[in-house]
């Protein structure tokens, strides 16, 4: 799911062509033991078609159904690769507070004393 979180974390883009989401998944899909990277175009399709996560936009783009998904794979993402440092420079951001959210409940203690001290900071800035 990193692929899917990679792009997950470009929030303004809600939208993604199907080639570059295919490209993302044949990166990400060798990790999960015994898949060829061939299958990923297939994989996309029926995952457009029966998932209920994602849909066709346009003739060649998939998007999220409902931005929380997004989200939610943004924020594994983060915490999955250890990029903790990520949230605290969108602290501010209304866009980033469900992923900094949903990151908070994963990640380490030290990481989310760390996200509440930058939030704390940037509502005091915006006063």
């Amino acid at each position: 799911m990193h692929a899917g979180g990679r792009a997950a974390l470009q929030l303004g883009a809600a939208q993604v062509g199907t080639g570059q989401s295919a490209r993302r998944a044949e990166v990400g899909w060798p990790r999960h033991g015994g898949c060829d990277p061939a299958d990923a175009p297939k994989v996309l399709r029926l995952l457009v078609e029966r998932s209920g996560l994602l849909r066709a936009a346009g003739s060649d783009e998939v998007e999220f159904i409902h931005n929380t998904f997004k989200e939610y794979l943004a924020a594994d993402y983060l915490v999955e690769l250890r990029l903790e440092d990520a949230p605290v420079e969108h602290v501010a951001d209304r866009e980033w507070h469900p992923v900094i959210v949903l990151a908070s409940a994963r990640a380490n203690e030290q990481v989310v004393q760390t996200l509440i001290e930058a939030t704390l900071a940037a509502a005091k800035a915006a006063q």
